[in-house]
């Protein structure tokens, strides 16, 4: 299950392992492949960046897009402990659950890359921050 819910300026995600592994196991390995020490990730807190700071693959002249800056992960690492990386990223990826930013610096949450299943974030606070949180099965 995916839970949505507004806390003020910041979006709260909370993704449940047993109904969610395919979105969990998409963000947990889309993070580990820019990442090399992390293998499950727990929390991730981001906030929209002041600026356009992200390259813009798709422009074929310099463009900058907003994304996620600062962001915070909290994660288990491959050798065993949990570790905290700060850094910034475009979007948030797992599977069919996508979180970016548009170019009026709203948070866009998109359950696929199709245009007519996006969901758009309009509340009369903006949304400046949001907090991603993975509820795993402890073993």
């Amino acid at each position: 299950m995916v839970s949505f819910e507004i806390q003020g300026d910041k979006l709260v995600v909370t993704l449940w392992e047993s109904a969610d592994m395919d979105i969990i196991s998409a963000l947990d390995y889309e993070l580990s492949s820019k990442f090399s020490d992390m293998l499950k990730v727990v929390r991730i807190d981001g906030e929209i960046s002041e600026r356009p700071i992200f390259r813009d693959d798709a422009c074929d002249e310099e463009c900058w897009d907003y994304g996620f800056h600062p962001m915070e992960v909290t994660y288990l690492g491959k050798s065993g402990g949990i570790s905290i990386m700060y850094g910034g990223l475009k979007s948030v990826e797992a599977g069919p659950l996508t979180l970016w930013v548009d170019d009026d610096k709203n948070i866009v949450v998109s359950l696929d890359k199709t245009e007519r299943r996006q969901v758009r974030i309009d509340m009369p606070l903006p949304i400046k921050r949001f907090t991603l949180i993975v509820l795993r099965k402890i073993e």
